[in-house]
């Protein structure tokens, strides 16, 4: 909560107040010129490209970070550090939907998707441990971090550990893949409707092999098997949307199961 503005005295009493070492730096602070609080907005300069900084900033004079959209990983980290105040304009660009002229000219955009970039505003391009550095550097309650990591034999050692971080990427992705809600591109009011389809289709699936285990007649089999395949399809569907089910899989299956095994037995 912002407390009370404050006003600078009359002359007569400043002159008073300045005698007390506490009064006369208060009095100075009043007398200097405030800066404008910063201005953050989101202004495409071209498909998969937004700037945060000042309303007239050209896209040359920001940072410019890369990231590779794409990626779950790379989003949600983006998003911490899209919520921060920065030192000095900072531009996102996703490299995995941005036009080529938002890229920086000496890189493919393969070369890109593969490690983390910034790229300065005189145009040279960090890569790696070293790009986070640089990125770190412009969050004001990140800096500490940047200025550990410029100790000797840190910026090494980071970079080393992100190489061995992108070895394991790619099963990372998948995993956070599977936890993002709900595939975000399915509306919140209609989550709990396939949450509850998902459930019956899952229902369906353990019925109709409860009674392939069980069943002898030939019919009876084949109507089991046909549409077992129909409902396991299905199932595939909607956990391509709906990857990881608030259930237990291994309790809806029992439960499903024995009803289908004990008719067919």
């Amino acid at each position: 909560m912002r407390g009370p503005a404050f006003a600078a005295p009359p002359h007569a009493d400043r002159q008073a107040l300045a005698a007390c070492p506490p009064m006369r730096h208060l009095l100075k602070s009043l007398a200097r010129p405030r800066e404008a609080p910063a201005t953050v907005i989101q202004a495409a300069a071209s498909p998969g490209a937004t700037a945060a900084g000042g309303p007239d900033l050209p896209a040359s004079a920001a940072l410019c970070v890369l990231y590779d959209g794409s990626c779950p990983l790379c989003r949600r980290e983006i998003a911490v550090y899209r919520g921060l105040p920065a030192r000095q304009a900072l531009r996102y660009v996703d490299v995995s939907a941005a036009a080529p002229a938002a890229l920086p000219a000496h890189l493919s955009r393969d070369a890109l998707l593969a490690r983390f970039h910034v790229q300065r505003a005189d145009g040279r391009v960090d890569s790696g441990a070293q790009a986070f550095i640089t990125l770190w550097a412009a969050l004001p309650g990140w800096r500490w971090l940047a200025r550990l990591a410029l100790l000797p034999g840190l910026p090494w050692l980071l970079e080393r550990s992100y190489r061995g971080f992108l070895h394991l990427r790619p099963a990372l992705q998948r995993m956070a893949a599977a936890f993002e809600p709900a595939a975000l591109h399915v509306p919140a009011d209609m989550r709990g409707e396939l949450r509850s389809d998902h459930a019956g289709e899952t229902g369906a699936v353990w019925i109709y092999r409860g009674v392939l285990a069980l069943a002898r007649d030939a019919a009876l089999r084949d109507f089991a098997r046909r549409h077992l395949a129909t409902e396991q399809e299905h199932l595939r569907r909607m956990a391509a949307v709906l990857p990881w089910p608030p259930c237990c899989p291994g309790r809806s299956a029992a439960a499903c199961w024995c009803p289908g095994a004990s008719p067919a037995s």
